[in-house]
């Protein structure tokens, strides 16, 4: 769906995907970049692998926000805040900048969930 796979291993054979009126199967890659994270939101199972360790909380949510959403760098950093709050994070100021190692696995978590909720997605995807 969001062609993550080489595609050295997997082929697409047959069908279409669409999303919004885009072919996705033939969509270029600079395209996907757009879809990938913006249209489709995807929580992956393990957080820590998936989470940058040397990057903070917050900066790592104000990433997707900026670049999907186009907004300057404090308005990212509310609408991050926001986020963290909305996921169940007590103290959501204090806590965007903190690392993922500071947090409980279930608290990194809530953090990829918000991560993935960042840009509005139409489709979101739980591996879980």
């Amino acid at each position: 769906l969001v062609r993550l796979l080489p595609s050295s291993r997997l082929r697409i054979s047959g069908g279409s995907i669409t999303l919004s009126g885009r072919e996705l199967t033939t969509a270029p890659e600079a395209e996907m970049l757009a879809v990938r994270g913006g249209e489709i939101g995807m929580i992956f199972q393990n957080p820590s692998s998936h989470l940058d360790p040397v990057m903070r909380i917050g900066d790592q949510i104000t990433e997707g926000i900026r670049f999907h959403q186009r907004l300057d760098a404090k308005a990212a950093r509310a609408a991050a805040v926001d986020i963290l709050a909305q996921v169940g994070f007590p103290d959501p100021a204090r806590q965007y900048d903190s690392y993922p190692h500071e947090f409980s696995g279930g608290m990194r978590q809530r953090a990829l969930i918000g991560a993935a909720l960042s840009s509005n997605p139409r489709i979101l995807i739980a591996d879980e």
